[in-house]
C-alpha cells in the first residue's frame, strides 16, 4: 500500500507493533458544524450532564452514576442518558440503589434532532467508554460547545485535549470514578472554566469538520498517488 490510515493513535501503535508499519492518523468520521450560543451558568446553577450511547458493558455509564452519587452534597446536578441497550434495567436499579432516582433520566433512543437539542441544553458531556474507535457523540457535544470529560485512551484521548475537556487517566475501577467525581465538581464549581473549555471545544472541533475532513482525506489521496506512481487499484 502507498499509504496506511488508522483512526486513532492505538491503531497506529498496532500497525507499528504488528506489521512494522507506519500508519497515518485519520479519524473515520466527522461532524457538521453549526453555530451555537455559549452558555454561561453560575457556580451554584444545577450541573446539566448528558451521557450518550448504547446501554452495553463497554459503554460503561455505571462509572458516571458512581461518580456523581459521590458529589458532595452542595453540587447540584442532573443527569441525562439518551440510548437503549440490554442493561437499562439493571443500570437503573443500580441508579436507585445509589439514591439517583431524582437526579438521572434515562430517555431511551431519541430522534436525532432531539438529541441535538440535549446536547444545547448540557453544560458538560461525559464519555466513559471502555473501547471505542472513536466517540462521534463527543464530536456532535462539542459542536454544541459542550466541554468534554472522558477517559484518556482510544479516539477519545486523541481528539479531546485540554483546551476542550479534561481526561481522566485509566487506572482501576475506583480511581477512574474518583477522578470523575473531582473532574465533574472541578466543572460545577468553576463557571469559568466551563466556559473557557466550551470555547475550546468550538475550535477543536473545526478540525473534525466534513469540511476539515474532505480537504485532509483529498491530501491523503495526492501523497498516495504521488508514492504509487501508477499502480492498478490505487
Amino acid at each position: 500500500s502507498a499509504m496506511v490510515l488508522a483512526a486513532n493513535s492505538r491503531g497506529q501503535c498496532d500497525f507499528r507493533r504488528v506489521h512494522g508499519v507506519s500508519a497515518r492518523r485519520q479519524l473515520e468520521t466527522g461532524v457538521q458544524i453549526t453555530g451555537v450560543p455559549l452558555r454561561r451558568g453560575s457556580a451554584g446553577h444545577q450541573l446539566r450532564i448528558l451521557w450518550c450511547g448504547s446501554l452495553i458493558t463497554r459503554k460503561a455509564a455505571t462509572l458516571l452514576l458512581k461518580a456523581v452519587a459521590a458529589l458532595p452534597a452542595d453540587v447540584p446536578f442532573e443527569v441525562e442518558i439518551i440510548g437503549e441497550g440490554p442493561l437499562e434495567a439493571r443500570w437503573r436499579e443500580l441508579a436507585a440503589r445509589l439514591g439517583l432516582d431524582s437526579k438521572v433520566r434515562f430517555l431511551g433512543a431519541v430522534p436525532y434532532s432531539e438529541a441535538l437539542g440535549r446536547y444545547a441544553h448540557a453544560d458538560v458531556f461525559v464519555f466513559t467508554s471502555l473501547r471505542d474507535t472513536s466517540g462521534n457523540v463527543i464530536l456532535e457535544a462539542m459542536a454544541a460547545g459542550v466541554p468534554v470529560v472522558c477517559l484518556d485512551h482510544h479516539g477519545a484521548g486523541d481528539i479531546v485535549t485540554d483546551e476542550c475537556g479534561i481526561k481522566i487517566p485509566v487506572s482501576d475501577p475506583k480511581t477512574v470514578v474518583s477522578e470523575l467525581r473531582h473532574a465533574i465538581e472541578r466543572l460545577a464549581r468553576d463557571p469559568d472554566l466551563r466556559m473557557r473549555l466550551a470555547e475550546g471545544s468550538l475550535r477543536r472541533v473545526e478540525f473534525y469538520s466534513w469540511q476539515s475532513y474532505g480537504a485532509n482525506l483529498a491530501a491523503i489521496y495526492e501523497e498516495a498517488l504521488s508514492r504509487g506512481g501508477s499502480r492498478q487499484g490505487l
